[in-house]
């Protein structure tokens, strides 16, 4: 079984919000302030709701509190499991339902309550609340959360309960195969020639003193023994280093593959390879309880594993972490990086945003792409692209050059339209494959699409009789949801030109000095400007050209922005519609 759906209601900053989930990886990306903590947090205090050592408690100020300033009477969370099999539905039968549809699945229920005073909680399993849960079962659901700010030199340093004698505890779970493990290590000890030496010569220099302090006839001899240290004490004892050189030449120590003396503590390390032991060593620990706890319900918290790492090792820790899905354990993530949000499948990603005060989390999956257009989603979201899913708006743009330009076009608009600090993200689609971005902000029901305002921008390329061409009226199809669309008469240029001719004149000269000037009614030396560009095939080195002296002007005094481009700024930056004055 796998964890399908989260409810929580009252909980810091969600009043109400349901996520769905799927089994294998989950990645909940957005802006920050989207409560991504706070929903794997919510996942903590209901698997964790039976254990003896909780990680977290709720605390007054967990209690969600509304405009009006009135704080929620109750925090609940529910968790739904879907696809027990028949073992599980057995061993869970406690928190056993059935869906509308009739299918089996597990449910558990938390509730929290604030008198002012106390802080009450309770649970139950099943659709009906009063059915308790064993404490026996809340043992089979268990997590392991690594916190952003974690500290894995810390947390793997010789210490009680550290993250390296975990594994090794749950590698020798037995008491008497401890036992013996110990017993083992102390003997070893005990019987060292050398330790017998040593400690000898510290008795005897305890007991020249001793004898001339006690009085005649008492003992003037002691004997030192070691302590037996249990097998948790030697583990927690254990201290991790890292091989400078695998192997030594010929006639060098070698101690299981590695030169003896020429290694280094994980202090040493980098940060970011820390993150990664870290990482393995917690993964070593939870496939080795799914080996030996089939029936437990097993997953990992990571938040911001990308934290210290560089792109490609962001690359290999999420290829790493998607394969572990076919091990049985379930994995929720929170990220701020475009990298993994770029290299991890569609499916995957869960986006979160704020939606008139509310927080909303929208499954890319449920959006409703065919296999098609999600295969060709999932190839154009380099990078660069990805970022659309942490932005408060979106603009789509043909190219490069009207991906240069905006942010120079919606400064000129006003501070209150700067891209930046409005979360504005204009995404260059390299051309004129707009559904596949599109679909995921145009539905008409708004649990299938991104509570996220985005524009497209591109070219209605009309011919002699003056009507946008095919290809643009398609584009016009897709506008619907969040999602508006913007064209420009005949092309960008042909506009830029048009509400910029002598500023765009200078920087076209700085490129070609003896252009001749061009003749006739604005419109037509539009049209033969626009000609120059596509023979000379300059438009993306104008736009930097004309960027570049915007830069060195200081001032946008002069700069026109085209109609249609300040429409689609003020929908993506205040989901405004009016027409610019």
């Amino acid at each position: 079984m796998y964890l399908s759906r989260l409810d929580v209601g009252g909980f810091r900053g969600i009043s109400t919000l349901s996520v769905e989930f799927q089994e294998g990886v989950n990645i909940l990306i957005g802006e920050n302030n989207t409560c991504k903590t706070a929903i794997l947090d919510s996942i903590r205090l209901c698997l964790g709701f039976g254990s003896e050592r909780r990680d977290m408690y709720v605390q007054a100020e967990d209690f969600f509190v509304g405009p009006d300033g009135k704080r929620a009477e109750a925090i609940e969370i529910g968790l739904t499991f879907a696809k027990p099999s028949q073992r599980e539905q057995g061993i869970f039968v406690e928190m056993l339902s059935l869906t509308e549809g009739g299918l089996p699945v597990i449910c558990l229920h938390v509730r929290y309550t604030y008198d002012g005073d106390h802080i009450r909680r309770r649970a139950w399993g099943g659709a009906k609340e009063g059915q308790e849960v064993p404490w026996a079962l809340f043992e089979l659901l268990s997590y392991t959360h690594l916190e952003a700010l974690r500290n894995a030199t810390r947390d793997l340093s010789p210490s009680r309960g550290n993250r390296l004698s975990r594994l090794f505890l749950k590698l020798v779970a037995a008491a008497d195969e401890r036992e013996g493990y110990a017993s083992s290590i102390n003997k070893q000890l005990k019987g060292m020639h050398q330790w017998r030496e040593l400690r000898g010569k510290a008795s005897d220099k305890i007991g020249e003193h001793l004898k001339e302090m006690v009085l005649t006839g008492q003992t003037r001899n002691v004997s030192i023994e070691f302590v037996d240290a249990t097998f948790r004490e030697i583990v927690e004892g254990l201290r991790m280093y890292i091989p400078r050189r695998e192997s030594g030449a010929q006639g060098e120590q070698v101690e299981g593959g590695v030169l003896v003396g020429d290694r280094f503590q994980i202090s040493q390390n980098s940060l970011g390879f820390n993150n990664l032991l870290y990482i393995a060593t917690v993964l070593g620990d939870l496939l080795e309880r799914r080996e030996r706890e089939p029936d437990a319900f097993i997953s990992i918290l990571i938040e911001e594993p990308e934290a210290h790492l560089h792109p490609h090792w962001q690359n290999t820790l999420f290829r790493y972490l998607h394969s572990i899905r076919s091990k049985g354990v379930q994995v929720f993530i929170t990220s701020h990086s475009p990298t993994i949000t770029a290299k991890s499948a569609v499916d995957s990603l869960v986006v979160m945003a704020g939606c008139s005060g509310k927080i909303v989390g929208t499954p890319i999956r449920q959006i409703g792409l065919e296999d098609a257009k999600k295969r060709h989603l999932q190839r154009f979201l380099d990078v660069t692209k990805s970022q659309l899913f942490f932005a408060r708006g979106v603009i789509l743009v043909e190219g490069i050059s009207e991906a240069l330009l905006m942010p120079w076009f919606a400064s000129a608009m006003g501070p209150q339209f700067d891209l930046d600090r409005n979360g504005v993200e204009v995404v260059n689609i390299g051309g004129v494959a707009f559904e596949p971005f599109a679909l995921l902000f145009n539905s008409k029901d708004g649990s299938k699409r991104l509570n996220t305002p985005c524009s497209i921008l591109t070219d209605d390329d009309c011919g002699g009789d003056g009507l946008p061409s095919s290809r643009a009226a398609n584009v016009l199809s897709l506008a619907g949801g969040n999602l508006r669309v913007y064209l420009a008469r005949r092309t960008f240029e042909f506009e830029l030109y048009l509400a910029n001719e002598e500023l765009t004149k200078e920087a076209y000269r700085g490129l070609h000095p003896d252009t001749p000037p061009s003749a006739g009614n604005p419109e037509t030396r539009a049209m033969s400007f626009v000609e120059h560009l596509r023979s000379n095939k300059d438009k993306a080195v104008l736009a930097q050209c004309l960027a570049e002296k915007l830069s060195d002007a200081g001032s946008l005094e002069g700069l026109s922005v085209p109609v249609y481009i300040q429409r689609a700024i003020k929908w993506a930056v205040l989901r405004d519609e009016t027409q610019p004055q």
